[in-house]
């Protein structure tokens, strides 16, 4: 991150935490975006499926978004990579395989480099009505997709689950989930609480989950109580610049749910805010 100087005119001055503050939530907007899609999808397949509200309560890092090509940021293409996986998490898939979204992003790439034809342009007008049924690319392409696939619909098929595989996330399962008993500050039945408490690590989820019997009610949160969590969370760190916290020291310390704070902690590290000072357990400390 650029220095600034103290006193520079139209800069904050980094004396007054309140105009830091500001100038970093200028820089992370497009982060505080994405954190506030993805709760939202988390809450909206929370209630399409209750039984597993513990499950993808916890499902947070599993929906970031990978570097496969341009768009991700865009909201409905982001919703949309979201929400097919928190569907996969509840009702079984395996969440590895490509989403339909990176599909497309996949194809776009491409025809940058080659226009596509024949299964190549199918396969990528089925990824985008499948994605993004809600923006057609043209008023006709459904009808074009039915061109392509009375045309090539079993190599289309073909295509679709080798790109899947290939850009398959190996790293994209639920596993080793940590939970401190609460969900947005508030305690909760957690079922991974009490495999969290007695020192086991949940397997990993890669299917169908084993119904809750108690399920946990989510509420998502709106866009300015997780601004109203980070700016006390940032205030702390910048107030202890030569420290380092783990998320559930900052949890006490704010009052906060500990995987809440662990998630901004690691949005912030990926955009540079914050350094990881160590892997297990985590901790870090403010970038300076």
């Amino acid at each position: 991150m650029t220095a600034i100087a103290p006193g520079t005119a139209g800069q904050p001055d980094p004396a007054d935490p309140a105009s830091l503050f500001a100038a970093i939530t200028t820089s992370l907007a497009a982060a505080f975006n994405m954190i506030e899609w993805a709760e939202d999808e988390i809450a909206q397949a929370t209630r399409r499926h209750p039984a597993h509200a513990d499950t993808l309560y916890h499902a947070f890092e599993l929906i970031s978004p990978r570097a496969i090509g341009p768009g991700m940021s865009t909201e409905f293409v982001y919703r949309a990579h979201a929400r097919e996986l928190l569907e996969r998490l509840a009702a079984g898939p395996d969440t590895r395989p490509a989403t339909a979204v990176e599909v497309c992003l996949a194809c776009a790439e491409a025809s940058q480099r080659a226009p596509l034809h024949g299964p190549g342009a199918g396969l990528y007008f089925r990824a985008w009505l499948h994605a993004f049924p809600d923006h057609p690319v043209t008023a006709g392409h459904a009808a074009q997709q039915v061109h392509y696939e009375h045309l090539y619909g079993p190599r289309i098929d073909e295509l679709e689950q080798m790109l899947r595989r290939k850009l398959a996330d190996p790293a994209r399962q639920l596993a080793g989930v940590e939970c401190g008993g609460r969900h947005h500050g508030t305690s909760v039945a957690c079922r991974y609480a009490n495999l969290t408490a007695s020192g086991r690590n949940p397997t990993v989820v890669r299917h169908r989950a084993n119904a809750n019997p108690t399920p946990t009610a989510i509420t998502a949160g709106t866009a300015g109580s997780r601004n109203g969590q980070l700016a006390p969370l940032l205030a702390h760190l910048q107030a202890h610049p030569h420290l380092d916290f783990s998320s559930q020291e900052l949890g006490r310390v704010l009052g906060r749910s500990h995987s809440t704070i662990r998630r901004h902690l690691r949005m912030l590290a990926d955009h540079g805010q914050v350094i990881r000072t160590r892997s297990r357990p985590a901790r870090f400390q403010i970038a300076t």
